[in-house]
């Protein structure tokens, strides 16, 4: 028999707050990988297209 007595059991706050730590830890390495990574093509024709499209919605508004 052990001389050492039982762990208590984890209590539910402790078990949320590393959930939230590693929650956090992957969206932050998400976004450090997709800053480090290079565009491809496909997503510098569609950043190009959506800055075209920006600036001719604002060209179509009249002043007020």
């Amino acid at each position: 028999m052990s001389s050492r007595p039982p762990a208590p059991p984890a209590s539910a706050w402790r078990v949320l707050a590393v959930a939230l730590t590693l929650v956090l830890v992957l969206v932050l390495a998400a976004g450090l990988w997709a800053r480090w990574r290079s565009l491809s093509d496909d997503d510098a024709a569609r950043l190009g297209a959506r800055a075209t499209v920006a600036s001719v919605r604002t060209g179509l508004r009249p002043d007020p």
